[in-house]
């Protein structure tokens, strides 16, 4: 988006919310309880993976007579840990496309998040959406298209990866859904890395 940090004021956007990186979950959580498209897109896929798993799990066992098979499960869950880092430079990928200059990441094993920042760009609500969901529609496109070709034991081992991934990516849906939960502004926002903020500014 045209139109720098210093400019926004000037040009009539207002604060609307700020929020802690250290703080994401916290900022996220009442929005992952509203419903709007991007709640309903998380927990529909979560479910659907799961059953899956279940249904695949349940039939293989029955045709085996073993419960070897997950084993390919929890290998699928622990598998899913070596995305994250292609997961955040998915959203560095977009955030370059969408034009931010300074791309830069932030992580917080304590608490478990993993940021990319793109310091001082102002994204809309279009860029940052495009940003925020590119790394789950790239990685599930991805491994589904696996699914074809594999046999049902790496299917599960797939499925795993699926299911864990889409869990792991509650922070991108949250920051949608706090979009959606504001359609009828017009929201801009922009990370601040000194602060270790992500700010949002609505239209007047």
């Amino acid at each position: 988006m045209e139109i720098q940090v210093a400019d926004l004021e000037q040009k009539g956007y207002r604060p609307l919310e700020k929020m802690e990186h250290s703080q994401l979950m916290s900022f996220v959580t009442p929005y992952l309880n509203k419903t709007n498209w991007a709640t309903i897109v998380f927990a529909s896929v979560s479910i659907i993976f799961l059953i899956s798993i279940a249904l695949f799990s349940v039939v293989v066992i029955h045709l085996e007579r073993s419960a070897f098979c997950l084993l390919y499960v929890f290998g699928g869950f622990l598998a899913a840990y070596a995305l994250i880092p292609i997961h955040e430079f998915i959203h560095a990928i977009a955030y370059k496309i969408v034009g931010a200059r300074t791309v830069l990441y932030d992580v917080n094993l304590k608490k478990f998040v993993f940021l990319t920042i793109a310091d001082n760009f102002v994204a809309s609500r279009k860029e940052f959406t495009i940003v925020a969901a590119a790394p789950f529609v790239v990685i599930t496109s991805a491994l589904f298209l696996l699914l074809i070709f594999f046999r049902i034991h790496l299917q599960l081992f797939v499925l795993g990866m699926l299911f864990i991934h889409t869990l792991f990516c509650i922070g991108d849906f949250g920051l949608m859904s706090f979009l959606a939960s504001h359609k009828e502004k017009k929201v801009v926002t922009y990370d601040d890395k000194a602060s270790k903020q992500t700010l949002f500014y609505h239209l007047e």
